[in-house]
């Protein structure tokens, strides 16, 4: 669905203030966010202990490849950050926007980065990749109204990006499907009205563990990759998750080619797109 862009926009490099407020329904341009172009990130993103590296030449390049994917003549700018093993915009997203929008007025881009099962570094370098966007984005002359969707994992990188209270007044709403519980910053408590959330009953990802997030985090990746030599490390997190253990083996099925279809996996949004363009398009 993305529009061809009248041009590439470069992600500058020089940082200046973000006026302090901005009026409801209009976004920040002429300012540049503090969009950092080396180390660490600025924020700590997860519950889980551990490193998270940044690689920040990927990340440039993919903040580039996203703004060049924009079309900057349409007044909204949609921005749809793919989940886990995900590598475009979700068809049901596209086709609630296109329905939602009438095809007009819109331009719809995903954002680029690895969203793969290296969780910790694909998630870092996507925040990092984010923050570079919003950048990019605020520096951008013209007026936009800017909303930002994400899936499991691409809603773990639009809510920590948007954490930093800079980036967050570039954009207009945010929708988080299937928020991982492992983030840092949650949105549950709705203090923040121009971000909402969507979590389905029963989905593993978005409930609360007990015992080391961080051994929770890689029992998770080792169930979905089918690393059976990690078997101990599960059955430790089992034993400090019973409830959730048994809940994390039963995903086993949706990760195995021809059994994945016989069972409605509560990790699948694609019957809340509606819903979830609803909000980004009016606040409903």
């Amino acid at each position: 669905m993305a529009r061809v862009p009248s041009h590439a926009v470069s992600v500058s490099v020089v940082a200046r203030p973000v006026p302090a407020h901005r009026a409801p329904g209009r976004s920040v341009h002429g300012g540049r966010p503090n969009a950092p172009q080396g180390g660490s990130l600025p924020l700590r993103i997860s519950r889980a202990s551990g490193a998270f590296p940044v690689d920040w030449n990927q990340a440039r390049r993919n903040a580039q490849r996203t703004l060049a994917s924009i079309d900057w003549s349409q007044r909204d700018i949609v921005l749809w950050v793919p989940g886990t093993s995900q590598a475009s915009v979700n068809p049901a997203f596209a086709q609630a926007v296109a329905s939602a929008w009438s095809g007009s007025d819109v331009s719809v881009s995903r954002v680029h980065y690895a969203a793969n099962w290296n969780i910790r570094p694909s998630v870092a370098t996507g925040i990092a990749t984010m923050r570079l966007v919003l950048a990019g984005i605020a520096a951008h002359t013209g007026q936009h109204r800017v909303m930002l969707a994400g899936e499991s994992q691409g809603a773990w990188v639009i809510g920590e990006a948007i954490a930093d209270p800079t980036l967050r007044r570039v954009i207009d709403r945010a929708v988080l499907l299937g928020h991982p519980w492992l983030a840092a910053h949650q949105y549950l408590d709705g203090r923040d009205q121009g971000v909402r959330v969507l979590n389905n009953s029963g989905d593993l990802i978005t409930i609360p563990m007990s015992g080391d997030p961080a051994r929770g985090l890689e029992a998770m990746i080792a169930v979905h990759t089918l690393q059976f030599g990690q078997l101990p490390l599960v059955v430790r997190s089992m034993i400090e998750n019973p409830r959730l253990g048994m809940k994390l083996i039963g995903t086993v099925r949706y990760a195995i080619p021809g059994l994945r279809n016989l069972w409605k996996n509560p990790h699948d949004y694609a019957d809340r797109m509606a819903e979830a363009v609803g909000f980004l398009r009016d606040g409903r």
